[in-house]
């Protein structure tokens, strides 16, 4: 929780001084290792504390992303199939789900000379 604290006061400043529109859109658990206690608990205390910001996905922690730099590829190109991919799909979902919809600008037809 403290590196969030830092990131949090870091994103404050930010705002403060270069940019007050900075807005966080979203905050992702990875390298998560669901079978330990400890995990489990920093993961409830992140939802706790940020709510609805905190996306559903969670990756876990896999071998599969150790071996993919030495491959030079992705997780999706090295193990397409494999849970982590799958969550890295999952988020992408979420991700386009959560963002804003831009207003689509429409240009007033210009009238043809006759």
């Amino acid at each position: 929780m403290k590196g969030m604290q830092l990131l949090h006061n870091t994103i404050e400043r930010v705002r403060a001084k270069l940019n007050p529109n900075l807005r966080i859109s979203g905050i992702l658990a990875t390298i998560h290792k669901s079978r330990t206690l400890h995990s489990q608990e920093v993961l409830e205390l992140v939802r706790e504390r940020y709510g609805d910001v905190v996306f559903e996905v969670v990756i876990k922690d896999s071998i599969r992303f150790a071996e993919t730099p030495l491959a030079g590829m992705s997780i999706l190109q090295y193990a397409g199939s494999s849970e982590g991919a799958n969550a890295y799909r999952a988020l992408a979902k979420a991700v386009i789900k959560r963002a804003p919809v831009a207003p689509v600008e429409t240009k007033q037809p210009v009238a043809s000379r006759v």
